[in-house]
């Protein structure tokens, strides 16, 4: 498991959509929010992944992983919203053998990030629920409570 909370936190403001993403957030009614936002932010979670690991968002169409890295490798990218209703986020897994890895990005109310982690798909297998992860079982595998 690795840690990439800040790498990530540091690309987002370099993103083009971040500043409408910021935008929206600060217009949208709070019963809108959550779930809008959410569907957004996991848009900007595989654009942030993709920069970070030097690979492209494959959008839509792909099945079972959101980005793919040059040498073939196959990422899968769950995001979350934390919100005052949902305050121990989970993260579906997926089926594992349709990647090579798996990210979980959290971001606060704020946009910021509270945790993300970077784990290779047999690692997912072993930890958390059978299909899902929370935001506390994630902080806890990379050691921060």
């Amino acid at each position: 498991m690795i840690d990439v909370t800040q790498e990530i936190d540091n690309i987002l403001p370099t993103l083009g959509d971040w500043p409408l993403v910021v935008d929206f957030s600060s217009r949208v009614s709070s019963a809108l929010r959550a779930d809008a936002l959410g569907v957004i932010l996991g848009n900007i979670a595989e654009q942030a992944v993709a920069v970070l690991l030097n690979g492209r968002v494959l959008g839509g169409n792909a099945k079972g992983h959101d980005v793919v890295l040059g040498d073939g490798t196959r990422i899968q990218v769950k995001s979350r919203l934390r919100t005052t209703y949902r305050g121990n986020s989970q993260f579906m897994k997926g089926e594992t053998s349709a990647y090579d890895h798996w990210v979980g990005i959290s971001f606060r109310e704020d946009l910021s990030v509270e945790v993300a982690v970077s784990m290779a798909s047999h690692d997912v297998a072993s930890h958390g629920s059978k299909s899902r992860f929370t935001e506390s079982q994630l902080k806890r595998l990379v050691g921060r409570n």
